[in-house]
């Protein structure tokens, strides 16, 4: 058999297993939808506004864009406007077309790292990143994070293809993928600018299809800009939409040295801790080939790594969507101040909690820097190397926005998550048994949590929905009732209010002489429980219409 002859084999069977892992990644996801059951007609955190997108598109043939949200969305509106054409407009609909969209997402990186790494750690990472709790949740809302992702993720699958072999069909199709990511969410606009300047790094035949490499990434800018400014001269362009004097007026605030400090610690918990089933793995392979010199170096790390971790876990989880125990947000006039919030670590699960992120935090560091080595100076960048470099670039670009920018939402930091997952796996490793069970054990662990906690968070929504739909039914106004953030925003109850402890809830309230919580309030009584079934707590949970005392106004 000559070597061409070889080679086809070798990549028919590279195929046929690739094609099995992927079948194996569908099945598992699968299972996960049927167990969380994302059955129900409600919004969940902002996808009120972008449903309301695709409501008016389908139902009215309207463009028009709520003052919420601070995207381009136009490439999020189209995706969800799909399947609502398909299967109707419902908000099931819309969750199906992220949780597909999430899948794609999970594939792409998949198809990334199995030409770089060993295949068992492939599949362990596409699954630990498709599973970590934060994507994983959003991947049952409609969410513009998961979609952007998916876009983003498309756009790092091609550029790969061209770094291995450059064709300008990979060129093409990668632009594709960055325009539909920009039309979602603006940062992701510098994705064909990084890649030129990341290919001009490699020095591999740079020169190859240039002129359409500098076309696509200025049509992906110019897409954009003409974009925004169509709806700024036709008045269309939402009120809180993102711009650059953002990003200027954020970086001129009091305190930025340190906003930053805590920020870069919150993303090295956060990455550390969800990329635990990966990094260690690696790290046993890196301390056993490393010198005297190198271990006592690595024990450094460690220790400079876990004093800022240590001293700030007791802020960690921040955010939007991951909190304590569970995965919401939970924004109801309680839960909102911290009144009746649950599930909630007893002190054993928060130190196992604390005891995993801090431990991730430092493997993440190790690893990141022994991968890192690899771009030293004078060393041949490899075409496998290549996407590594390159993520590193955007990942470098991303995380500054990110540190200096406005909102700091655990949901932001899905990126930061993907392009480290595709950074720090070596191309070459010996992987222990012993660290291989214990990946697997931590990573079934997380999966678990994920589908439990996103199963909660659909089901106690589905709960508190039935109450409100019930209310409305009997004859209450949607403005006597504090039904929470996403209730309030779909109906359009009122104005936004000041955020104030003990008046009204701040999320558009008109008058709150019905309030829907987690458990008592002052001043209110309970009139009706609607309950249901947590997996995470493997008990029966609630969730309340109280009812003032004395009603301050008449229906």
């Amino acid at each position: 058999m000559n070597s061409k002859a070889q080679y086809n084999l070798f990549f028919k069977l590279a195929q046929r297993t690739q094609l099995i892992d992927i079948f194996g990644l569908i099945l598992i996801w699968i299972i996960s939808l049927i167990v969380v059951n994302p059955i129900g007609e409600f919004p969940l955190n902002d996808d009120w506004a972008y449903a309301s997108n695709v409501f008016h598109l389908v139902k009215k043939g309207e463009f028009v864009l709520s003052d919420w949200p601070a995207m381009t969305l136009i490439g999020h509106t189209i995706w969800g406007t799909a399947f609502a054409k398909l299967l109707g407009f419902s908000f099931l609909s819309l969750r199906l077309s992220n949780w597909i969209a999430a899948f794609v997402a999970m594939v792409f990186i998949y198809l990334i790292i199995v030409k770089n790494t060993h295949r068992s750690i492939a599949i362990i990472a596409s699954l630990g990143l498709g599973f970590s709790p934060v994507f994983f949740s959003l991947s049952f809302t409609f969410m513009t994070d998961v979609t952007f992702m998916a876009a983003m993720c498309g756009a790092l699958y091609f550029y790969h293809r061209y770094f291995l072999k450059p064709k300008l069909k990979d060129i093409i199709m990668a632009s594709v993928f960055a325009f539909v990511a920009a039309m979602i969410r603006q940062p992701v606009v510098i994705i064909p600018f990084v890649f030129i300047f990341t290919h001009f790094l490699v020095n591999k035949e740079f020169k190859t299809y240039l002129a359409y490499k500098i076309f696509f990434a200025f049509l992906v800018l110019g897409g954009l800009t003409a974009y925004t400014y169509v709806l700024k001269i036709n008045c269309l362009l939402p009120e809180n939409f993102g711009s650059i004097d953002d990003l200027i007026e954020s970086s001129t605030r009091s305190g930025l040295l340190y906003n930053i400090f805590f920020r870069s610690i919150v993303l090295l918990m956060f990455s550390g801790l969800f990329l635990l089933p990966v990094s260690i793995i690696i790290l046993p392979s890196i301390w056993k080939q490393s010198s005297i010199r190198l271990k006592l170096g690595i024990l450094l790390i460690s220790v400079v790594v876990s004093i800022p971790v240590w001293m700030n876990l007791q802020y960690f989880p921040t955010g939007n969507v991951f909190y304590n125990m569970g995965l919401g947000p939970k924004v109801l006039k309680d839960t909102y101040w911290g009144i009746n919030l649950r599930p909630l670590f007893s002190p054993a699960g928060l130190f196992v909690f604390y005891t995993l992120t801090l431990l991730g935090s430092i493997s993440l560091v190790v690893v990141l820097i022994k991968q890192l080595s690899v771009f030293r100076a004078g060393k041949k960048v490899l075409p496998h190397t290549a996407i590594k470099l390159f993520s590193l670039a955007l990942l470098v670009v991303y995380v500054f926005f990110l540190l200096l920018g406005k909102y700091f939402f655990d949901r932001y930091f899905i990126p930061v998550l993907f392009l480290l997952g595709i950074i720090i796996l070596p191309e070459n490793i010996k992987i222990n048994k012993l660290t291989r069970v214990f990946s697997v054990l931590i990573l079934s662990c997380y999966i678990w949590f994920s589908v439990a906690a996103t199963h909660d968070y659909l089901a106690w929504n589905s709960a508190r929905w039935s109450g409100l739909n019930h209310l409305i039914e009997t004859g209450v106004n949607p403005k006597n009732i504090d039904g929470g953030f996403e209730f309030n925003a779909w109906y359009n109850t009122s104005t936004q209010n000041e955020l104030n402890r003990t008046g009204k809830s701040w999320w558009f309230v008109d008058n709150d002489d019905y309030v829907l919580s987690f458990g008592e309030l002052p001043g209110y009584y309970i009139e009706e429980v609607y309950y249901y079934r947590s997996y995470l707590t493997l008990y029966t949970d609630s969730v309340c219409i109280l009812k003032r005392e004395v009603s301050l106004d008449s229906k």
